[in-house]
């Protein structure tokens, strides 16, 4: 009942958008290094929304003993200080909403520097994973959960203190944000049990406008992969799973059929695309489908429109 409330809430605040009158286009930046990134920094995904606000879909590494990009002033830094550059960048000095895929520090971390740097998340709305799976999660003392505990707990304290709201949305769930929705799926986790691969606790969303979408999958293995294929159609841009490194389940990109997929990923991890570990680059040549990847292109702009899907920013597809 409280999410169908809070769904509620947001329904409202998107009608309110619309009497102000929408853009009719949707922007979104997939925030990247360029050449000078050499390891996964994570994932961060900044959108634009119709009605002029912002929503934020996973925010980078915050690692303060290593640097990952070199900025255009030739000075090292970190992933996360390197998002919050972008952010100036694209006159973005606030989020509107949040969804965090998953707690590991590569997509968790980024958030936490943003707050500690005062940026502006006051009364944003917050879509997270199952707070009840999470917990089962962090007291069954498995190594593998140490890193997204370490984040958790500390990241929903500063949201609370800044008066988010935090959602976790159910299996299948749709809210409408400022003249565009999300649908989430992979938040039934009950059926991983105690799965030691975290990846596959991943929150996905679908960010639709225009009949365009575009899929965020975290992090997510070849497990939840299969497990939400049921529920796939067909989107016109793929966010990679896990950076573009694991296998792909035949029927999830099947359904999903993507004109464009979208690799937040660093140079360290070329080897992966030429190895039987990734599988969505094989699958892009198979299918003639652009493969843009972050350490090639930096931030990769792409907007949604009723024509269709174009490309912001002068990207080029990764080819082998």
């Amino acid at each position: 009942m409280k999410i169908l409330l809070l769904a509620a809430v947001l329904c409202a605040v998107s009608a309110a958008a619309w009497c102000g009158g929408l853009k009719n286009y949707t922007d979104l930046y997939f925030i990247g290094g360029g050449v000078h990134r050499y390891f996964s920094a994570g994932d961060a995904t900044v959108v634009r929304l119709p009605g002029g606000k912002i929503l934020g879909i996973d925010f980078n590494k915050y690692d303060k003993t290593i640097d990952f990009y070199t900025d255009e002033h030739g000075s090292r830094i970190t992933a996360a200080e390197y998002l919050l550059e972008q952010y100036k960048a694209l006159g973005i000095d606030r989020l509107d909403y949040i969804v965090i895929s998953h707690w590991h520090g590569d997509h968790a971390g980024g958030l936490i520097y943003l707050m500690e740097q005062g940026f502006d998340l006051s009364g944003a709305t917050v879509f997270v994973p199952d707070a009840a799976v999470m917990e089962k999660l962090y007291t069954s003392n498995e190594d593998a959960y140490n890193d997204p505990k370490n984040h958790h707990a500390p990241c929903i304290k500063m949201l609370e203190e800044r008066d988010c709201r935090i959602i976790s949305p159910g299996d299948g769930d749709k809210v409408y944000l400022s003249g565009a929705s999300l649908t989430f799926w992979n938040n039934d986790q009950e059926y991983l049990g105690f799965d030691t691969n975290y990846n596959n606790y991943s929150l996905v969303c679908c960010l639709e406008y225009a009949g365009q979408k575009v899929l965020f999958t975290g992090d997510c293995d070849a497990e939840a992969q299969k497990h939400i294929a049921p529920d796939m159609s067909r989107v016109q841009v793929l966010k990679s799973m896990h950076h573009s490194w694991v296998p792909v389940d035949d029927d999830f990109i099947a359904r999903t059929d993507p004109d464009i997929v979208i690799s937040m990923d660093g140079n360290a991890h070329d080897k992966y695309l030429y190895e039987p570990k990734s599988e969505i680059q094989p699958w892009a040549e198979e299918h003639r489908v652009p493969h843009y990847r972050t350490n090639i292109n930096g931030t990769i702009g792409v907007r949604l429109s009723r024509k269709g899907v174009s490309l912001l920013t002068d990207s080029k597809p990764f080819v082998r």
